[in-house]
């Protein structure tokens, strides 16, 4: 993903299972469609992977800058 898109990736959550793993992305823009744009673009990717099987995810823009 790094390679293609300009944002940072990793492996986040349990690794409880060697098949299963849960992928946190970061991507940081001044204009909040577009950072929403790659993201979705990025999860489509995932969806169309010819391996891996994506299982589902969550898109958060936005937040509180600390």
């Amino acid at each position: 993903l790094r390679g293609q898109f300009n944002v940072s990736v990793a492996e986040v959550g349990t690794r409880d299972d060697h098949r299963v793993f849960t992928l946190g992305v970061a991507a940081v823009g001044d204009e909040t469609e577009a950072v929403r744009g790659v993201l979705q673009t990025i999860q489509e990717a995932l969806r169309r992977h010819p391996v891996a099987e994506y299982l589902g995810g969550e898109l958060t823009v936005g937040g509180e800058v600390v």
